[in-house]
């Protein structure tokens, strides 16, 4: 709404948010007897749906590979500069998995921070499974590992 955004990236994004993830619903229908939790991320961002997904499972760490967590273009850019929803503010809760149950392979800056709690990620899907079922999806689909 700041007109920060340059259109030709508006419209990427737009064209990816507005695209069906049934495939990928579809595709984690084979191995969904070794899938422990899967959520769409959304309103509460990475790190809150994350959170959600932990809380409900026995105490672990997880390990957030900082470097592979994907970001539409422009958006840690616009993260960098203060750009951020107005649900922002509240999502920043979820900043306390940092301290507790989530770890990241590097030092995060301002964007990945903010990032994390962005709430307007348009639901790429989270999944948690054991790593040769990840592999075996990231070999089948659009698959990444972030963790």
């Amino acid at each position: 709404m700041a007109g920060a955004t340059r259109p030709e990236t508006l419209d990427a994004i737009q064209a990816v948010m507005a695209s069906s993830q049934h495939h990928l619903v579809l595709q984690l229908r084979p191995h969904q007897a070794k899938i422990h939790a899967c959520t769409d991320i959304t309103g509460f961002g990475l790190l809150g749906h994350l959170g959600e997904m932990l809380n409900s499972s026995s105490p672990q760490v997880i390990r957030l590979f900082a470097d592979s967590i994907p970001a539409y273009a422009q958006a840690l850019e616009l993260l960098e500069e203060g750009y951020s929803s107005s649900l922002a503010p509240a999502n920043r809760r979820s900043w306390h998995w940092l301290d507790s149950s989530v770890q990241l392979t590097s030092p995060p800056s301002k964007g990945l921070l903010e990032l994390l709690v962005d709430p307007q990620t348009c639901g790429p899907l989270l999944v948690s499974c054991p790593t040769s079922t990840a592999n075996v999806l990231i070999k089948e689909g659009p698959w990444q590992q972030i963790g």
